[in-house]
């Protein structure tokens, strides 16, 4: 490490062999200096600390640890690039504070430093970093490092020079583990926020009200899927660009896909191509022979003529259609309303049928259609202007009502006050005279009779008496309104 000569010459520091110009803030300073720097922002303020580490360790370390940071692979378990970079980081912060000793005891620099300490009476050398595990937690590891070199202290009978020197070297690696760990959580927080985000889009899947076999929940799975696959591939240790280009071009085909879809969702087919795509399309979504039909002829087109299955059971084995619908049913159950009503919604909300379908499917199964949107009233002719128009009161409602109430009054005295009907005087009356009990008794056969006549007497009772007609021809109508009498 080279001494500041003048004031305006720039101060190097060896790193590995190559010189690292350190900024002009305090001078490198050795185990028996006081530090006279202001402690660093928390590691967790990631900018406050970028600005604090570039004006006191310089450039190139600025440039170092955002090359490491922006580098780092996050995803796999350990980074060995990452593991280089950091280690050659801390060799620089530990030239630029003047913690690396060259030869260790037995050199120069800690033989100066040890001799100023007891010449200054200064026996405690450590606590310079301000990086300091000086916290009085005991299971901290400057608490368990501190425990660790007493017991060596007493064991390896050490000698107060021995003991400083370790114990500074053990305060000196907990300070470049301590600004390691931060380094660490900055990466680590950014993959626990992509788990995070993707056990979300998974929980937010499994939670969907999207019918399951429909197109719109397969879109969602697909792209959970691409997530999915893309995290694994960079957790396996594949390189970080190729990943991410592939994952870019998958997310570029399926959306190319999918607009392709909703064009062809939305016109239906034109060509003999585009009629197979949508019968696939009918037949993975669950829909019966007789609704391939039906939407064909519904777009101008034959269907599909199918072969005999069973001649020969071997040969319709593949991906097509034909072999595809080998185990289709020809019809679905017949649907009540309220059931056809669910299939609509769903189809609708699937993006399975478009509109036009569905109502043809409507049709097929004897509902009718959904009402339509209402026709606006016509407009007001132009040659009556507002100040004409009055408004509606509450006076003008009870006079139609009261005038609705006289019409059905002189109604009802109109009946009252008309001619009584001779009802002895009709012929149909005349016609339905009951008989008496006398007459019914002489026509039912007795015990005696039955009995000669072969038959039960029971059953010969049991028959019903002959209905009688009633004159309801007769029965005035004139007057009556919904089934009222006066």
């Amino acid at each position: 490490m080279s001494q500041r000569r003048t004031k305006d010459t720039p101060l190097y520091v060896q790193v590995r062999g190559q010189p690292v110009v350190v900024p002009k803030v305090y001078p490198c300073f050795y185990p028996d200096r006081v530090i006279r720097w202001k402690r660093p922002p928390p590691p967790d303020h990631v900018d406050k600390y970028f600005a604090w580490g570039r004006q006191h360790y310089g450039e190139e370390w600025y440039r170092l640890r955002k090359s490491m940071l922006e580098t780092r692979n996050i995803y796999v378990f350990r980074d060995d690039a990452y593991a280089r970079r950091q280690l050659e980081l801390r060799e620089l912060e530990n030239a630029v504070d003047g913690r690396l000793i060259p030869g260790g005891m037995e050199g120069a620099v800690w033989k100066h430093a040890w001799l100023r300490a007891k010449s200054t009476s200064l026996t405690n050398l450590t606590n310079q970093s301000p990086f300091s595990q000086t916290d009085n937690n005991l299971d901290s590891p400057y608490a368990l490092a501190l425990d660790q070199l007493q017991y060596n202290r007493q064991a390896l009978e050490w000698t107060d020079e021995q003991y400083q020197y370790y114990e500074y070297l053990a305060e000196t690696k907990l300070a470049a583990d301590e600004r390691s760990q931060w380094e660490d959580a900055i990466g680590n927080r950014q993959f626990d926020l992509e788990r995070k985000l993707l056990f979300d889009e998974d929980r937010k899947l499994k939670a969907s009200t999207l019918p399951r076999n429909s197109v719109a929940y397969d879109r969602l799975f697909d792209a959970y899927e691409r997530k999915a696959a893309r995290l694994k591939k960079l957790r396996s240790g594949q390189p970080k660009d190729s990943v991410e280009e592939v994952y870019a071009r998958s997310n570029e085909l399926a959306k190319e896909r999918d607009e392709a879809a909703d064009r062809l969702l939305e016109r239906g087919p034109q060509t003999t191509d585009e009629l197979m795509i949508k019968l696939m399309h009918w037949q993975k979504y669950g829909h019966p022979i007789e609704e391939h039909e039906l939407l064909t002829r519904l777009y101008g087109f034959q269907p599909i003529p199918r072969p005999d299955y069973a001649a020969d059971s071997r040969k319709y084995n593949g991906y097509d259609y034909l072999s595809l619908c080998k185990r289709t049913p020809t019809s679905r159950p017949w649907p009540t309303e309220a059931e056809f009503v669910s299939l609509a919604n769903t189809w609708e909300k699937g993006l399975t049928l478009n509109r036009r379908e569905i109502e043809e499917l409507r049709s097929m199964y004897g509902f009718r259609p959904t009402a339509q949107d209402p026709t606006p009233p016509p407009p007001r002719s132009p040659h009556r202007s507002a100040s004409h128009r009055r408004r509606k009161s509450p006076e003008s409602g009870q006079a139609c009502r009261r005038s609705l109430r006289i019409r059905e009054t002189r109604e009802v005295h109109s009946l009252k006050c008309s001619p009584p009907f001779d009802w002895m005087s009709s012929s149909d009356f005349l016609q339905c005279t009951l008989p008496d009990d006398q007459t019914r008794r002489a026509s039912r056969p007795s015990k005696q009779s039955s009995r000669k006549a072969g038959g039960s007497w029971r059953e010969l009772n049991s028959q019903p008496d002959i209905p009688y007609k009633w004159p309801f021809a007769a029965i005035p109508t004139t007057g009556l309104r919904s089934g009222k009498c006066y």
